[in-house]
């Protein structure tokens, strides 16, 4: 796998699904469900990974592109790995640049908007 893959594989997919299974076994997992399955794309100058997450809440990473993206995010290697093994947000240091973000459908935007702060994108 990419060193993408790997770093999402180890760090954003075990975060979305350990948070989203219990939401969606909620009574508001309904309106939850409305916004899945997600499909976003991870470029960096290693390669590309697939970010897929399920109606169940599954999350799992793909090497390259599959399926249609709803979001799609492009960064360097070491801009990801800071990012995305950071505590919070708020431990990013100065001078990490942000994700080139391109979101491609309506839901993905209501996705994007609701991880952005707690991945740190």
């Amino acid at each position: 796998m990419t060193y993408i893959g790997d770093l999402l594989t180890q760090t954003v997919a075990p975060r979305i699904q350990a948070e989203l299974q219990p939401h969606l076994r909620a009574f508001y997992g309904g309106l939850l469900r409305g916004y899945l399955p997600q499909i976003w794309w991870f470029t960096t100058e290693s390669g590309t990974a697939t970010l897929y997450v399920d109606a169940n809440g599954t999350a799992q990473v793909y090497e390259g592109q599959s399926g249609q993206p709803d979001v799609r995010l492009t960064w360097t290697d070491q801009d990801a790995y800071t990012s995305l093994t950071s505590q919070d947000a708020r431990s990013v240091p100065a001078g990490v640049r942000p994700p080139q973000v391109q979101v491609m459908t309506r839901k993905g935007k209501a996705a994007y908007d609701q991880l952005r702060q707690r991945l740190k994108l």
